[in-house]
């Protein structure tokens, strides 16, 4: 079984030394296969390889670009586990030093481009200057995190967005959050989504197929990159019925039989694995 194509590049080379080996590839964030990795990945026959992708977005962008299926293997989580481990809204606050007391948005993901924390930025500015008791905080970490931390300052946001930076424990704090903010340009699943929906907690992101396959009619989207519109929906959530709209989004993720889908396809990917002679 590899982890992307970077492992398959230097593992599906010696199958033709290994006559009796399978391989599956499963592939789980957005990849830009170039014509070497296309060629490499058709040079193996179909009964000695399969490749799966993390979501049905993906597989049919990879089975675009190489001509052969791909198997959605959608990643999920057990929600009981995860429900589980979930801190109150005060015990995770204060794991991340955050005040106890008005809205705070949050953001998860690498300090990288791709996950357009620079455009939230600008509109969690503009909104705020109509509210000026909103509040962010970002977790994670990542090679932008220097100039996030310079335009905070310039922005005059130093009192009211945190960067967090990453937490091992992240799974257990989304409830420190009135809304999860997601404005990735792009995402090969967002697990993040799937994980803030099941603490409950309701869940605004960019207008993307793979967030659409997670939340269908349950979701609140906007446009990539538009810093007005995404100004306009935080100052707006504050309207909202967060409670109403979490319930909406559960529903439509379906989580309980999310996790029931990957244990059988996972265990369908790895009995192939287990037929090879």
């Amino acid at each position: 079984l590899l982890d992307g194509v970077g492992v398959a590049r230097l593992v599906l080379p010696l199958l033709q030394q290994l006559p009796g080996v399978r391989a599956a590839i499963l592939f789980h964030g957005e990849t830009r296969l170039s014509r070497a990795d296309v060629q490499l990945l058709l040079s193996v026959p179909l009964d000695r390889l399969d490749i799966a992708a993390v979501s049905q977005t993906l597989a049919q962008s990879l089975e675009q670009d190489l001509g052969r299926p791909v198997r959605t293997l959608r990643m999920a989580l057990d929600p009981a586990a995860f429900s589980a481990s979930l801190l109150t809204q005060d015990q995770a606050r204060q794991a991340l030093g955050l005040p106890q007391h008005g809205q705070i948005f949050g953001a998860v993901g690498r300090l990288v481009a791709s996950k357009g924390f620079e455009v939230l930025l600008e509109a969690f500015a503009k909104a705020h200057a109509g509210q000026p008791d909103l509040h962010l905080a970002i977790l994670g970490e990542g090679p932008l995190r220097a100039s996030l931390q310079a335009q905070i300052a310039a922005l005059g946001l130093s009192a009211n967005v945190w960067l967090c930076g990453h937490r091992e424990s992240l799974h257990q704090l989304y409830r420190a959050f009135d809304w999860l903010l997601v404005p990735s340009r792009a995402e090969g699943l967002g697990l993040v989504v799937q994980e803030a929906v099941m603490a409950d907690v309701p869940v605004v992101c960019s207008d993307l197929a793979v967030f659409r396959e997670q939340l269908a009619e349950g979701g609140c989207y906007l446009p990539v990159g538009d810093t007005q519109a995404w100004a306009q929906a935080i100052a707006r959530c504050a309207q909202l019925d967060a409670a109403e709209v979490a319930l909406r989004q559960r529903q439509a993720l379906a989580p309980e039989q999310a996790w029931q889908a990957f244990q059988q396809g996972s265990a369908e990917l790895l009995r192939g694995l287990g037929s090879a002679r």
